[in-house]
């Protein structure tokens, strides 16, 4: 099923295909989407719970990918 979400940071629709069997448990349940869609990705999951795409949640949460450091094994 495709769940149309508009995101609380930037305004814009985003669509979010999930399995209807993992949305209708989620929706009449405490258990975590994580649990019920493990196979869905951070950012659809994070756009069902808060409402906020990946980039704005990155942005509110500031996390800024040019400060990564890359790390190699030695």
């Amino acid at each position: 099923m495709i769940i149309v979400v508009d995101c609380v940071g930037c305004n814009e629709e985003k669509h979010v295909d999930i399995p209807t069997k993992a949305w209708v448990k989620w929706k009449n349940s405490n258990v975590s989407l994580q649990v019920v869609w493990p196979e869905g990705s951070a950012n659809d999951r994070e756009l069902l719970i808060s409402q906020l795409c990946g980039t704005c949640y990155d942005e509110w949460c500031g996390f800024d990918y040019e400060d990564e450091e890359t790390y190699e094994d030695e």
